[in-house]
């Protein structure tokens, strides 16, 4: 009699333990990928402004700083900031940025990363 109460024992708890892991309950024991989930590519607007916010935290704060963006043939962004100054522009830098990435070099050829991270 003791052998068959503890196998219904053994049997209810592997069926709690089953059921409670179907409901999320018990967290699985599978390890779940650290892969982190990447952005597809940064659209022009959003790699403008993230220019704009680079080079006002690292370069220097410029008040209305005005950008003009070429998409290149190798897939890359070429992106000039700059500012009005009556007559003509004052030319800040130029940004070279991968849309994928969002990182890139500047004029000076200095590898530059718009995500800041």
């Amino acid at each position: 009699m003791k052998e068959k109460n503890s196998i219904i024992v053994i049997t209810i708890l592997i069926l709690a333990i089953v059921s409670l892991t179907g409901y999320g309950i018990i967290q699985s024991t599978k390890k779940i990928s650290d892969k982190k989930e990447t952005k597809k590519e940064y659209t022009i607007e959003e790699l403008e402004q993230m220019s704009k916010d680079y080079y006002n935290l690292i370069v220097e704060k410029v008040e209305n700083i005005k950008v003009a963006t070429e998409k290149n043939e190798d897939g890359t962004v070429t992106i000039q900031l700059y500012v009005e100054a009556g007559d003509h522009n004052s030319n800040l830098d130029w940004y070279t940025i991968d849309p994928k990435t969002a990182t890139g070099k500047n004029m000076q050829n200095k590898k530059i990363d718009l995500k800041m991270e």
